[in-house]
Protein backbone atom coordinates (compact mmCIF):
# COMPACT_ATOMS: atom_id res chain seq x y z
CA UNK A 1 0.00 0.00 0.00
CA UNK A 2 2.83 2.53 0.94
CA UNK A 3 4.36 1.51 -2.68
CA UNK A 4 1.11 1.99 -4.61
CA UNK A 5 0.49 5.73 -2.70
CA UNK A 6 3.72 6.91 -3.83
CA UNK A 7 3.53 6.05 -7.52
CA UNK A 8 -0.17 7.80 -7.25
CA UNK A 9 1.47 12.18 -7.22
CA UNK A 10 3.61 10.94 -9.83
CA UNK A 11 0.73 9.37 -12.03
CA UNK A 12 -1.02 12.68 -11.51
CA UNK A 13 1.56 15.34 -12.03
CA UNK A 14 2.97 13.59 -15.16
CA UNK A 15 -1.30 14.04 -16.25
CA UNK A 16 -1.51 17.81 -15.86
CA UNK A 17 1.86 18.23 -17.34
CA UNK A 18 0.52 16.56 -20.37
CA UNK A 19 -2.11 18.93 -22.03
CA UNK A 20 0.52 22.10 -20.50
CA UNK A 21 3.29 20.69 -23.09
CA UNK A 22 1.11 20.06 -25.87
CA UNK A 23 -0.47 23.62 -25.82
CA UNK A 24 3.06 25.17 -25.82
CA UNK A 25 3.65 23.10 -28.90
CA UNK A 26 1.03 23.51 -30.87
CA UNK A 27 1.44 27.54 -30.15
CA UNK A 28 5.10 26.69 -31.60
CA UNK A 29 3.68 25.06 -34.66
CA UNK A 30 1.23 27.33 -35.52
CA UNK A 31 3.75 30.00 -35.36
CA UNK A 32 5.70 28.51 -37.97
CA UNK A 33 2.61 28.02 -40.58
CA UNK A 34 1.55 31.80 -40.16
CA UNK A 35 5.79 32.44 -41.22
CA UNK A 36 5.51 30.13 -43.60
CA UNK A 37 1.95 32.11 -44.74
CA UNK A 38 3.44 35.91 -44.35
CA UNK A 39 6.65 34.69 -46.67
CA UNK A 40 4.93 33.07 -49.31
CA UNK A 41 2.44 36.30 -49.66
CA UNK A 42 5.37 38.17 -49.49
CA UNK A 43 7.78 35.77 -52.36
CA UNK A 44 4.20 36.01 -54.60
CA UNK A 45 4.28 40.37 -54.11
CA UNK A 46 7.42 39.91 -55.37
CA UNK A 47 7.22 37.63 -58.21
CA UNK A 48 3.63 39.20 -59.60
CA UNK A 49 5.50 42.39 -60.71
CA UNK A 50 8.96 40.81 -61.55
CA UNK A 51 6.60 38.44 -64.11
CA UNK A 52 4.37 41.12 -65.48
CA UNK A 53 7.34 43.72 -65.94
CA UNK A 54 9.00 40.66 -68.19
CA UNK A 55 5.67 39.59 -70.18
CA UNK A 56 5.40 43.72 -70.83
CA UNK A 57 8.55 44.47 -71.89
CA UNK A 58 8.94 40.92 -74.40
CA UNK A 59 5.12 42.35 -75.55
CA UNK A 60 6.66 45.52 -76.45
CA UNK A 61 9.47 44.07 -77.80
CA UNK A 62 7.86 41.60 -80.29
CA UNK A 63 5.11 45.12 -81.43
CA UNK A 64 8.53 46.56 -82.13
CA UNK A 65 9.72 44.17 -84.18
CA UNK A 66 6.49 43.86 -86.17
CA UNK A 67 6.47 47.40 -86.47
CA UNK A 68 9.83 47.45 -87.76
CA UNK A 69 9.49 44.63 -90.30
CA UNK A 70 6.34 46.52 -91.92
CA UNK A 71 8.41 50.22 -91.80
CA UNK A 72 11.69 49.00 -92.93
CA UNK A 73 12.66 49.88 -96.96
CA UNK A 74 16.10 49.10 -98.50
CA UNK A 75 18.45 52.18 -99.07
CA UNK A 76 21.86 52.11 -101.48
CA UNK A 77 25.06 52.57 -99.45
CA UNK A 78 26.27 54.55 -102.62
CA UNK A 79 24.32 57.05 -102.53
CA UNK A 80 21.73 58.76 -99.52
CA UNK A 81 18.66 59.68 -100.61
CA UNK A 82 16.79 62.24 -98.36
CA UNK A 83 13.89 61.08 -99.14
CA UNK A 84 14.12 58.24 -96.85
CA UNK A 85 14.95 60.61 -93.98
CA UNK A 86 13.24 58.96 -91.19
CA UNK A 87 12.72 56.05 -92.44
CA UNK A 88 13.87 52.64 -91.17
CA UNK A 89 16.34 51.74 -93.62
CA UNK A 90 18.52 48.65 -94.66
CA UNK A 91 21.94 49.46 -95.53
CA UNK A 92 24.99 46.78 -96.88
CA UNK A 93 28.23 48.11 -98.05
CA UNK A 94 31.65 48.13 -97.27
CA UNK A 95 32.81 50.11 -93.44
CA UNK A 96 35.75 52.19 -94.40
CA UNK A 97 38.20 53.89 -92.43
CA UNK A 98 38.43 57.64 -93.75
CA UNK A 99 41.26 58.73 -91.77
CA UNK A 100 44.28 56.44 -89.77
CA UNK A 101 43.92 55.30 -86.31
CA UNK A 102 46.61 56.77 -83.64
CA UNK A 103 47.22 54.83 -80.40
CA UNK A 104 46.86 56.90 -77.25
CA UNK A 105 50.47 56.44 -75.69
CA UNK A 106 52.65 55.52 -79.00
CA UNK A 107 52.47 57.72 -81.49
CA UNK A 108 54.44 55.48 -83.90
CA UNK A 109 51.44 53.05 -83.66
CA UNK A 110 49.45 54.35 -86.62
CA UNK A 111 47.27 52.23 -88.63
CA UNK A 112 45.39 52.97 -92.00
CA UNK A 113 42.30 51.44 -93.45
CA UNK A 114 41.47 50.45 -89.92
CA UNK A 115 38.10 50.80 -87.94
CA UNK A 116 39.26 50.49 -84.47
CA UNK A 117 43.15 50.35 -83.08
CA UNK A 118 43.73 48.50 -79.83
CA UNK A 119 46.93 48.44 -77.09
CA UNK A 120 47.53 45.98 -74.46
CA UNK A 121 50.17 46.87 -71.89
CA UNK A 122 52.01 44.44 -69.28
CA UNK A 123 54.02 44.40 -66.71
CA UNK A 124 56.59 41.71 -65.66
CA UNK A 125 56.02 41.21 -61.97
CA UNK A 126 56.63 38.76 -58.55
CA UNK A 127 53.61 37.67 -57.53
CA UNK A 128 53.52 35.17 -54.65
CA UNK A 129 52.22 32.01 -54.87
CA UNK A 130 50.43 29.30 -52.30
CA UNK A 131 52.25 26.35 -52.05
CA UNK A 132 50.70 24.35 -48.51
CA UNK A 133 54.44 24.22 -47.26
CA UNK A 134 56.23 26.29 -44.80
CA UNK A 135 57.98 29.39 -46.08
CA UNK A 136 56.40 31.82 -49.63
CA UNK A 137 57.02 30.93 -53.39
CA UNK A 138 57.52 33.76 -55.53
CA UNK A 139 56.87 33.76 -59.54
CA UNK A 140 56.98 36.48 -61.84
CA UNK A 141 53.78 36.67 -64.56
CA UNK A 142 52.36 39.46 -66.68
CA UNK A 143 49.87 41.71 -65.58
CA UNK A 144 48.21 44.88 -66.22
CA UNK A 145 48.17 45.80 -62.71
CA UNK A 146 51.38 46.95 -61.01
CA UNK A 147 51.72 44.95 -57.27
CA UNK A 148 54.31 47.51 -55.25
CA UNK A 149 57.03 45.70 -53.20
CA UNK A 150 55.10 42.31 -51.68
CA UNK A 151 54.85 42.46 -47.99
CA UNK A 152 55.90 41.13 -45.28
CA UNK A 153 59.20 41.10 -46.25
CA UNK A 154 61.48 39.65 -47.34
CA UNK A 155 60.52 39.81 -50.70
CA UNK A 156 61.42 40.21 -54.38
CA UNK A 157 61.28 44.11 -55.18
CA UNK A 158 58.76 44.79 -58.37
CA UNK A 159 60.57 47.81 -60.09
CA UNK A 160 57.88 50.80 -60.69
CA UNK A 161 56.56 50.95 -64.56
CA UNK A 162 57.43 55.14 -65.98
CA UNK A 163 55.02 57.15 -64.59
CA UNK A 164 53.58 58.47 -67.75
CA UNK A 165 53.02 54.59 -69.30
CA UNK A 166 49.33 54.00 -68.05
CA UNK A 167 48.91 49.96 -68.18
CA UNK A 168 45.61 47.95 -69.34
CA UNK A 169 43.35 47.85 -72.52
CA UNK A 170 43.00 51.06 -74.37
CA UNK A 171 40.89 51.10 -77.87
CA UNK A 172 40.65 53.96 -80.37
CA UNK A 173 38.39 54.25 -83.03
CA UNK A 174 38.44 55.59 -86.29
CA UNK A 175 37.08 59.04 -85.96
CA UNK A 176 35.06 59.23 -89.45
CA UNK A 177 33.70 55.12 -90.70
CA UNK A 178 32.09 55.83 -93.70
CA UNK A 179 29.31 52.87 -95.23
CA UNK A 180 28.89 54.18 -98.86
CA UNK A 181 27.64 57.72 -98.74
CA UNK A 182 26.43 57.09 -94.93
CA UNK A 183 28.18 58.07 -91.72
CA UNK A 184 28.50 55.38 -88.37
CA UNK A 185 28.19 56.78 -85.12
CA UNK A 186 30.76 56.22 -82.59
CA UNK A 187 27.88 53.78 -80.97
CA UNK A 188 28.12 52.01 -83.77
CA UNK A 189 31.87 51.37 -84.41
CA UNK A 190 31.62 49.79 -80.94
CA UNK A 191 29.82 46.79 -82.43
CA UNK A 192 33.03 45.84 -84.62
CA UNK A 193 35.00 43.60 -82.66
CA UNK A 194 36.60 40.96 -85.00
CA UNK A 195 40.06 42.51 -83.66
CA UNK A 196 43.56 40.55 -85.31
CA UNK A 197 47.30 41.35 -84.87
CA UNK A 198 48.46 44.56 -86.09
CA UNK A 199 52.10 44.12 -85.66
CA UNK A 200 52.87 43.59 -89.94
CA UNK A 201 51.73 47.08 -90.16
CA UNK A 202 53.37 48.34 -87.40
CA UNK A 203 57.21 49.42 -87.52
CA UNK A 204 59.73 47.57 -86.40
CA UNK A 205 59.73 49.67 -82.86
CA UNK A 206 57.80 52.05 -81.11
CA UNK A 207 58.62 54.81 -78.54
CA UNK A 208 56.25 56.15 -75.56
CA UNK A 209 57.34 57.49 -72.33
CA UNK A 210 61.07 57.37 -72.89
CA UNK A 211 61.14 53.57 -73.80
CA UNK A 212 61.88 51.94 -76.76
CA UNK A 213 59.84 48.75 -77.30
CA UNK A 214 60.96 45.76 -79.91
CA UNK A 215 59.03 43.82 -82.01
CA UNK A 216 58.94 39.92 -81.53
CA UNK A 217 57.42 38.39 -84.29
CA UNK A 218 57.57 34.54 -82.68
CA UNK A 219 54.65 35.78 -80.07
CA UNK A 220 53.66 39.12 -81.59
CA UNK A 221 54.36 41.37 -78.69
CA UNK A 222 56.83 44.66 -78.81
CA UNK A 223 59.08 44.41 -75.37
CA UNK A 224 60.86 47.09 -73.77
CA UNK A 225 63.08 47.94 -70.80
CA UNK A 226 64.00 50.64 -68.62
CA UNK A 227 67.36 52.13 -70.06
CA UNK A 228 67.69 49.85 -72.93
CA UNK A 229 67.37 51.81 -76.48
CA UNK A 230 69.13 50.47 -79.29
CA UNK A 231 69.53 46.40 -77.77
CA UNK A 232 72.07 44.66 -80.46
CA UNK A 233 72.65 40.82 -80.59
CA UNK A 234 72.69 39.31 -77.07
CA UNK A 235 71.45 42.18 -75.26
CA UNK A 236 68.57 41.82 -77.84
CA UNK A 237 67.65 38.28 -77.49
CA UNK A 238 67.64 38.66 -73.85
CA UNK A 239 65.04 41.43 -73.99
CA UNK A 240 62.85 39.17 -76.26
CA UNK A 241 63.19 35.83 -74.68
CA UNK A 242 65.06 36.14 -71.23
CA UNK A 243 62.43 38.82 -69.41
CA UNK A 244 63.03 39.88 -65.98
CA UNK A 245 60.71 41.85 -63.61
CA UNK A 246 59.93 45.08 -64.79
CA UNK A 247 59.76 44.33 -67.88
CA UNK A 248 57.11 45.70 -69.91
CA UNK A 249 54.87 44.34 -73.23
CA UNK A 250 52.50 45.89 -75.70
CA UNK A 251 50.26 43.57 -78.06
CA UNK A 252 48.31 45.86 -80.59
CA UNK A 253 45.13 44.59 -82.38
CA UNK A 254 42.81 46.11 -85.07
CA UNK A 255 39.51 45.96 -87.14
CA UNK A 256 40.07 45.65 -90.55
CA UNK A 257 37.64 47.66 -92.89
CA UNK A 258 34.92 45.19 -93.67
CA UNK A 259 31.70 44.29 -95.34
CA UNK A 260 28.93 45.64 -93.07
CA UNK A 261 25.03 45.50 -92.77
CA UNK A 262 22.98 48.50 -90.70
CA UNK A 263 18.98 48.98 -90.02
CA UNK A 264 18.60 51.94 -88.20
CA UNK A 265 16.43 55.45 -88.70
CA UNK A 266 18.30 57.47 -91.47
CA UNK A 267 18.84 61.03 -90.82
CA UNK A 268 20.52 64.03 -91.17
CA UNK A 269 22.84 64.56 -88.52
CA UNK A 270 26.47 67.54 -88.44
CA UNK A 271 26.40 67.63 -92.23
CA UNK A 272 26.14 64.02 -93.15
CA UNK A 273 23.76 61.36 -93.59
CA UNK A 274 23.72 59.19 -90.76
CA UNK A 275 21.81 57.10 -88.52
CA UNK A 276 19.50 57.10 -84.70
CA UNK A 277 17.86 54.27 -83.29
CA UNK A 278 14.09 52.82 -84.25
CA UNK A 279 12.09 53.72 -81.07
CA UNK A 280 8.48 53.31 -80.35
CA UNK A 281 6.64 57.17 -81.40
CA UNK A 282 2.81 57.35 -80.00
CA UNK A 283 1.08 58.79 -82.83
CA UNK A 284 -2.43 60.41 -83.44
CA UNK A 285 -4.66 58.83 -85.89
CA UNK A 286 -4.26 61.89 -87.94
CA UNK A 287 -0.67 62.30 -87.86
CA UNK A 288 1.25 63.14 -91.02
CA UNK A 289 3.93 61.07 -92.40
CA UNK A 290 6.51 64.00 -92.15
CA UNK A 291 5.29 64.36 -88.79
CA UNK A 292 5.86 60.94 -87.49
CA UNK A 293 9.40 60.78 -89.53
CA UNK A 294 10.32 64.00 -87.36
CA UNK A 295 9.33 62.45 -84.37
CA UNK A 296 10.74 59.12 -84.83
CA UNK A 297 14.79 60.99 -85.41
CA UNK A 298 13.89 62.98 -82.34
CA UNK A 299 13.04 60.09 -80.55
CA UNK A 300 16.04 58.08 -81.75
CA UNK A 301 18.46 61.05 -81.16
CA UNK A 302 17.75 61.17 -77.45
CA UNK A 303 20.24 59.01 -75.26
CA UNK A 304 19.32 55.49 -73.89
CA UNK A 305 18.80 56.21 -70.30
CA UNK A 306 17.11 59.28 -70.71
CA UNK A 307 14.25 56.41 -72.96
CA UNK A 308 14.04 54.07 -70.49
CA UNK A 309 13.55 56.40 -67.89
CA UNK A 310 10.59 57.99 -69.81
CA UNK A 311 9.47 54.39 -70.14
CA UNK A 312 8.90 53.63 -66.44
CA UNK A 313 4.80 52.65 -65.02
CA UNK A 314 2.86 55.48 -64.42
CA UNK A 315 3.89 57.96 -61.85
CA UNK A 316 0.04 58.70 -60.36
CA UNK A 317 0.02 58.87 -56.64
CA UNK A 318 -2.81 58.01 -54.22
CA UNK A 319 -4.11 54.62 -54.34
CA UNK A 320 -3.05 54.00 -58.03
CA UNK A 321 0.79 55.16 -57.13
CA UNK A 322 0.62 52.48 -54.09
CA UNK A 323 -0.66 49.77 -56.90
CA UNK A 324 2.60 50.55 -59.41
CA UNK A 325 5.15 51.20 -56.38
CA UNK A 326 6.52 47.39 -56.81
CA UNK A 327 6.33 47.81 -60.33
CA UNK A 328 8.31 51.84 -60.18
CA UNK A 329 11.10 49.86 -58.21
CA UNK A 330 11.58 46.77 -60.66
CA UNK A 331 11.46 49.58 -63.44
CA UNK A 332 14.44 52.07 -61.74
CA UNK A 333 16.66 48.72 -61.32
CA UNK A 334 16.40 47.47 -64.51
CA UNK A 335 16.89 51.35 -65.76
CA UNK A 336 20.57 50.81 -66.74
CA UNK A 337 19.83 47.39 -68.33
CA UNK A 338 21.78 46.56 -71.78
CA UNK A 339 18.35 45.82 -73.65
CA UNK A 340 16.45 48.82 -74.96
CA UNK A 341 13.68 48.93 -76.68
CA UNK A 342 15.03 49.70 -80.51
CA UNK A 343 16.28 48.52 -83.25
CA UNK A 344 19.57 49.93 -84.11
CA UNK A 345 21.35 46.57 -85.65
CA UNK A 346 24.97 46.46 -87.36
CA UNK A 347 26.48 43.26 -88.30
CA UNK A 348 29.82 43.01 -90.11
CA UNK A 349 28.59 40.55 -92.90
CA UNK A 350 25.70 41.19 -95.68
CA UNK A 351 22.63 40.53 -93.85
CA UNK A 352 19.15 39.96 -95.69
CA UNK A 353 16.53 42.27 -94.71
CA UNK A 354 14.60 40.08 -92.23
CA UNK A 355 17.56 39.04 -90.53
CA UNK A 356 17.05 41.74 -87.47
CA UNK A 357 13.83 41.08 -86.50
CA UNK A 358 14.06 37.70 -85.35
CA UNK A 359 15.13 37.45 -82.06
Amino acid sequence: AHGGGAALPQARASVLAGPALEVMVGGAEDAGSWAKIFFGALLLLIAAPIHWFNEERSARIDALLCSGLEDAVRAEAAAADAALRGRLVHVQGRARAAAPVKDIQFRDAVVAKCLKLQSTVEVLQWVERPNGVPGRLFDTEWTTVHHDNLQPKPSPQNPKPPARLALGTFTQSCPRVELGAYVLTEDMVNYFQRFQPAMHLLPERVTCAGMTFFANPEDGYYYGRSGLHTPFGTDRDKLLFQHTAGDIRVRFMYVPETDATVVAVQCHKDGAETFVPYRPVPLRPCAQDQQARRLRIEEGDRSARIFNRNNSCCAAGGLAGCCCCACNAIACVCESEVVTEEICYVSDRLEVLEKPFHW
